[in-house]
């Protein structure tokens, strides 16, 4: 499947007949033109199918490094790489090396989740967010390391605060994000933290989440089998840019 966009991005879903993993996000990075590669046992599927899109290949090779996309958030500003179970500062340096042009800051995170486990963009300027404490943690963390003013979208259930934004066709904002069969709550309660607001107390706005969103295609999607395999909704696919 694949959504052309003018702006901000393609999403690429593989399909599983031909990848053997689920989680193809882990395998690569992509910003603009340049493609990481980090999963050597998952290169031989990943990359053919990216090479088709004219992206230049950056390869991992040091030894030491640990990366999973799964690990690596850019918000279309900057990059903020969580250092988990799976990725390192090593495979961080190579993310800041691979991206000259962008900031990168480290992140923290605790096992046994990735980054994006509890965060994603939900916007050019949104990150959705879950309500732990380690999602709050996390938040804060990267506040202090970025100067730019990014709108917190928080949803009570980590897991729903992974979604895919993507600006399709005529520059119309599309969010896919978790059912309301899977997170009740998550699709009818919304906290939103203002500048000003103490993390740790987060104003209850009452409304449909995502329906706050304005002029927004909204696309719900389960993912009660791919969570099976340790798998969300931004895992199982990549995101490029692809202008027409």
């Amino acid at each position: 499947m694949a959504a052309a966009t003018t702006e901000l991005c393609c999403l690429v879903a593989l399909n599983h007949a031909s990848c053997e993993t689920p989680k193809p996000e882990d395998a690569a990075i992509v910003r603009g033109t340049w493609l990481v590669l980090q999963r050597p046992l998952e290169v031989e599927t990943v990359k053919p199918i990216l090479q088709e899109l004219k992206l230049r290949v950056v390869e991992v090779t040091d030894e030491a490094a640990t990366l999973d996309g799964s690990d690596v958030l850019f918000t279309g500003r900057e990059f903020f790489v969580g250092i988990s179970k799976w990725t390192n500062q090593e495979g961080a340096k190579f993310v800041a090396d691979a991206f000259k042009d962008f900031s990168v800051s480290a992140v923290k995170i605790p096992e046994p989740h990735h980054l994006k486990s509890f965060c994603s963009m939900g916007g050019p300027s949104t990150i959705v967010v879950g309500s732990s404490d380690v999602a709050r943690k996390a938040i804060k963390v990267m506040e202090q390391l970025t100067d730019f003013h990014y709108e917190k979208l928080s949803v009570p259930d980590d897991a729903a605060a992974n979604c895919i934004y993507v600006r399709v066709g005529n520059k119309i904002d599309t969010l896919v994000h978790r059912s309301a069969e899977e997170f009740p709550e998550s699709s009818t309660s919304e906290l939103l933290w203002s500048n000003d607001s103490d993390t740790s107390n987060p104003v209850v706005l009452s409304a449909q989440v995502f329906q706050k969103l304005p002029d927004y295609t909204l696309i719900p999607a389960s993912c009660t089998e791919l969570v099976k395999l340790g798998a969300s909704l931004s895992f199982c696919c990549i995101l490029i840019n692809k202008k027409y």
